[in-house]
């Protein structure tokens, strides 16, 4: 799962690509 900028949109930048919120 590359950081991607549509995740990044997706996930708050606090928490890190590596650790999504369950």
């Amino acid at each position: 799962m590359p950081d991607s900028p549509a995740e990044v949109k997706t996930q708050p930048r606090s928490t890190p690509p590596s650790m999504p919120p369950p």
